[in-house]
């Protein structure tokens, strides 16, 4: 093998070296370029479906939205065969003022294994101020002022009654479960969704029913808020 010949390999190797070290740092660029974007997009996923600094307070002046709707979903819980039927869009901007857990096997605890005390308006406003000592027990809520001076810049009693509302939350998705479990007070949420009766049948002939109250007027029984919750954002 002469000197050119030696000459000639040596610079062909040289060149397919080079030519696969450039190639092998564009695969990798190319990867770690393709890798931040979907990460990228999933952290700007995850801030939409948290909302993370996109509500305050004064984000929940205004009350809450309700329009005409129509359908249904069906599903299965202790026993029954489910359906959620659509009274109502409801789309709520609201402080969390309590919450309660309903852990059990019945149908109302599977569907809706957790109730929120919400308030928007002036008592959303001032509820830092006024200790309206909210509670919640057996799907219902309540509150207390030590004295009728103190709520006088919430509308007095019907101004609390008519700006705030215990709500059902039937989670439309795992995610929204998951959320709306590790919600407490001092939370600003919005929910969207319907409002829903719900109606359910076994094979013997049991049947149950729930139906959500479509007023912010009504007080006692039958006037809570349920809540199909397709999407929730937290502050």
């Amino acid at each position: 093998m002469n000197k050119k010949t030696v000459s000639l390999i040596l610079i062909i190797f040289i060149g397919v070296a080079v030519f696969m070290l450039f190639t092998q740092k564009n695969v990798k660029n190319t990867v770690l370029e393709k890798g931040s974007e979907v990460v990228s997009k999933l952290i700007i996923r995850d801030e939409e479906t948290t909302g993370a600094g996109r509500l305050t307070i004064d984000s929940v002046m205004g009350d809450p939205v309700q329009r005409p709707a129509e359908g249904e979903v069906t599903t299965t819980a202790a026993g029954y065969n489910i359906t959620i039927r659509y009274l109502a869009s409801y789309d709520i901007k609201a402080l969390v003022v309590h919450t309660k857990s309903y852990p059990g096997v019945s149908y109302a605890s599977v569907l809706s294994p957790c109730d929120l005390a919400l308030a928007w308006g002036n008592v959303a406003k001032y509820n830092d101020e006024v200790n309206l000592n909210w509670s919640q027990s057996g799907r219902w809520y309540s509150w207390r002022a030590d004295s009728s001076s103190e709520i006088e810049q919430m509308g007095g009693t019907d101004g609390v009654n008519k700006h705030s509302a215990n709500c059902h939350i039937v989670p439309a998705t795992d995610t929204v479960k998951k959320v709306v479990k590790n919600l407490k007070e001092g939370d600003v949420v919005e929910l969207k969704g319907y409002l829903v009766d719900i109606h359910g049948t076994k094979g013997d002939g049991t049947s149950v029913s729930w139906t959500s109250s479509t007023s912010r007027d009504d007080t006692g029984d039958g006037a809570c808020e349920l809540i199909y919750v397709t999407d929730i954002i937290v502050n």
